[in-house]
Order: C-alpha cells, then structure tokens, then sequence
C-alpha cells in the first residue's frame, strides 16, 4: 500500500481506515508495535471483524540456546531472534491456499511445544508480532500489503508485561524490570523505523472499546 500514514484511535476507525486499504483478490496484513502494545488483542478482532486469518508471529521464536548459537550472545529483541524464513514459508502457503503448520512456543519452557493446523479463510491473513514489518515476510509478495502499527504509552506497556511475563512466562519481577531495558533499546533499534514505515497507526485510548476487547490481553 502506498499514500498518506493514517492514525486512528478507536476500533471503529482502525476497522474502517483497513477496510479502505484492503485489495479485490488477497491482502496481507502486518501488524508491528512494541512489546505489550496490546497487538494480539486487536488484530484478533480486527481479523475476525474482517474474516481473515492471524498468524502469531511469537510462535515462531527461538530458544534463548537457539540465539546464542546464531548471534553468539543472547538479543531476544532483533529479528534473528525468530526463524523467519519459516515464517515467510508458512505465508506464501497460505496465499497458495494451503493448510500450513503453525508452531506453538512456550516462552516459560523456552521451546516449541507443538504444532497446529492453520489455513486461510478469507482474502485476509494477519501477521502479528514486533518484526512483522521486516522485509523478508514480504519478499516475493506481489498482493496488497497493508501495515498496521499499534502503539501504546511505556508506563502502561510495562504494567502489562510485568502481569503477563510473571504469571505466564516463568519470569521474576526483578527478570522483568531487569529486561525491559533491553526492551526500550530493541524499540529504538527496530520499532522507530517500523512505526515510519506504517500506513496506519492505531494508538487506542484508555477503555477505548473495553466493553468488548480485554485490553490486558497481549
């Protein structure tokens, strides 16, 4: 997609100004933001609003072993972080109308539990993690790409992660507060430019749609 950056507030807004960007045959949808932004929440209702599929970037990490073994220290910020060659395979599967395999990641055990099933239902598929806007998930992509950026006020992303990181992840708060450093230099490593990048920003406003969306789920 080409043209003006638009920022929105609301669902409503956000549903629209996609709606407005979506192409006649395929779409893909990328949706970036920083950690705890509350991506997951919106983008699964924003799919299931538009009858398309997403696809949660998260699982497919790797092993903090995994990224010391590629990078020979530990950066779980940076997009070698995750195996986005598979990720990129699993996409263009999808658009050759092919059920694909998603892995399941369980940060609390630090590897792959699983694997599901996953197939296209509609035009739409979402691609929703940190480095979704990174170039490789899109090289070779000739359909509409729209990119989405989620954004969201630290203080309230870090109340966030601390709740999601203790009770599912295995970590201390101490791990968490530790770690959120390395977090804010990811974001002005990768995330400033993603946000540029975006046709659509979409900040959401305390309680904005709480009735419908829990926005504590990340």
């Amino acid at each position: 997609m080409t043209g003006n950056q638009k920022t929105c507030c609301d669902f409503g807004a956000l549903k629209a100004a996609t709606e407005q960007s979506l192409g006649n045959i395929a779409d893909l949808i990328l949706v970036s933001g920083p950690s705890c932004s509350g991506k997951t929440v919106w983008t699964e209702r924003l799919a299931a609003s538009l009858n398309g599929l997403n696809v949660a970037g998260d699982n497919w990490a790797l092993s903090e072993a995994e990224v010391v073994a590629r990078l020979g220290r530990l950066d779980l910020e940076c997009p070698e972080a995750y195996d986005l060659d598979s990720l990129a395979l699993a996409i263009s599967q999808l658009f050759l109308w092919r059920t694909t395999l998603s892995p399941l990641f369980d940060f609390a055990a630090d590897r792959i539990v699983g694997y599901r099933q996953i197939e296209r239902t509609g035009s739409a598929v979402f691609v929703e993690f940190l480095h979704s806007f990174d170039p490789l998930l899109r090289r070779g992509f000739s359909e509409n790409i729209v990119k989405i950026y989620i954004d969201g006020d630290p203080r309230l992303r870090f109340k966030r992660r601390l709740a999601r990181d203790t009770a599912e992840r295995g970590r201390t708060e101490a791990a968490v507060l530790r770690e959120w450093e390395q977090v804010l230099e990811g974001e002005r490593r990768f995330l400033d430019s993603y946000r540029l990048e975006a046709d659509i920003i979409f900040i959401p406003l305390p309680g904005a749609n709480a009735t419908d969306v829990d926005v504590d789920k990340l």
